[in-house]
């Protein structure tokens, strides 16, 4: 959007949307910090096109609890590091990747995952997966 800087209702309008953005921004996370269900924020690493992690920018308590993951040290990092022994071309974290990779979005109400690390580690577990991306 250009601003014409001469016209101080339009900048007075793009203000307002910032300020709209922002709230809506903090509302966002201040209700994902609360909720019980696991929600993070990643950044794609890519080495060309293709994606090689994911890095950490946000995550609420239910994902550390999930994950067994510290935030305290978690976020900033790439997930590859975090979940060394992960396997990313396997289940739940390969549709991760895959998303990240094609920009598509994906949905599974009922997704049965081998979980791969944290503290249900070995377990079967049935989750309600939401990948999607900017």
């Amino acid at each position: 959007m250009t601003i014409d800087s001469h016209d101080p209702g339009e900048r007075s309008s793009a203000r307002d949307a910032l300020e709209l953005g922002r709230v809506i921004g903090r509302s966002l996370q201040r209700a994902t910090d609360v909720s019980g269900d696991a929600w993070a924020i990643l950044e794609s690493i890519r080495d060309g096109d293709q994606v090689v992690d994911l890095k950490l920018l946000y995550a609420n308590d239910a994902y550390a609890r999930l994950t067994g993951l510290d935030l305290r040290t978690a976020i900033g990092q790439g997930l590859t590091t975090l979940m060394p022994t992960v396997d990313w071309t396997q289940g739940a974290a390969a549709r991760l990747m895959s998303t990240a990779a094609t920009g598509e979005d994906h949905v599974d109400r009922a997704a049965r995952i081998q979980v791969q690390t944290g503290p249900f580690l070995g377990q079967e577990r049935v989750f309600e997966l939401e990948y999607s991306v900017e």
